[in-house]
């Protein structure tokens, strides 16, 4: 696990982007190992194996984070309680939460929606489809984000 001090920002005009974070959750170190070689190329990727621990670095380190892949069945804290928790605190619920699933039930589907989990990625993993919904996310959360900056200037 990678860690770094380095808030997320908004860039000045020439300034070069660095590396959106990327928290994934997940207790398989086979998945864990597969997401963080196929993103670490474009994202700085920070692991967790179990929900508890995943909410340690999110609150930790909750101003860094760009997105969450959470897988949903995991012990300790499985993705449920993940979403349950960090729906009460007003900070890391910003944090877009994407669910990761091997499940084809749209009950947990819904009920990872209703918790407030933006969208989803079936496993096996499309890499496509993985970058293609991460990349929407964050841009989605940059862009309200800058709006809310400048409604406040």
């Amino acid at each position: 696990m990678r860690k770094d001090s380095d808030n997320a920002k908004l860039l000045e005009p020439g300034e070069l982007p660095s590396k959106r974070k990327i928290l994934v959750v997940e207790d398989n170190e086979l998945n864990r190992d597969i997401l963080s070689s196929f993103l670490e190329e474009k994202f700085d990727v920070f692991l967790a194996e179990n929900g508890e621990e995943g909410l340690e670095l999110l609150s930790e380190h909750y101003r860094e984070w760009s997105v969450v892949l959470l897988d949903i069945c995991m012990p300790v804290c499985d993705g449920f309680e993940f979403l349950r928790r960090r729906n009460t605190d007003k900070f890391l619920s910003t944090i877009p939460v994407i669910v990761m699933t091997g499940s084809n039930s749209k009950d947990a589907e819904l009920q990872c929606l209703d918790l407030g989990a933006v969208d989803f990625i079936p496993k096996p993993y499309n890499f496509k489809l993985v970058m293609g919904r991460i990349n929407s996310v964050i841009k989605l959360r940059e862009s309200v984000m800058a709006l809310t900056a400048v409604e406040h200037d």
